[in-house]
C-alpha cells in the first residue's frame, strides 16, 4: 500500500471518493464509511453532503459531471478528493486499523 499512497499523494489530480475508499483499502464498505465520516463532521449529519470547511480548505472538489445515455443528459455533481484529503483519510484509517 505505501508505494499506491506514495502515488496517490503525490498525483497533483483529484480522484472520484469511490475510488480512493477503495484504493486506500477501506474495508467498512461505502455505506459504513459514509457514516463514519459522518460521525467525524467531514459529512453533514443524514446527508452525504461535506462539511463547507473541508471544501474551504481544500480537501475535496465537487465538479459537476455529465451522464449521458440515449434516453437523456444530466448533470451530476460529483465529489472529488484532492491528495491533501488522501493524506488525511489514510491517516484515520491507518491509525484505527480500518484499511486492509
Amino acid at each position: 500500500m505505501e508505494s499506491l499512497y506514495n502515488q496517490l499523494f503525490k498525483a497533483n489530480n483529484v480522484l472520484p471518493f469511490n475510488a480512493v475508499v477503495k484504493t486506500l483499502g477501506i474495508e467498512m464498505g461505502r455505506n459504513k464509511t459514509m457514516a463514519d465520516l459522518r460521525k467525524r463532521k467531514i459529512l453533514l449529519k443524514d446527508s452525504n453532503l461535506l462539511a463547507q470547511r473541508y471544501l474551504d480548505n481544500g480537501y475535496f472538489e465537487v465538479k459537476d459531471v455529465v451522464k449521458s445515455n440515449k434516453f437523456n443528459t444530466r448533470v451530476i455533481p460529483t465529489t472529488f478528493v484532492t491528495p491533501k484529503e488522501i493524506d488525511y483519510l489514510a491517516n484515520i484509517y491507518v491509525k484505527n486499523k480500518i484499511v486492509s
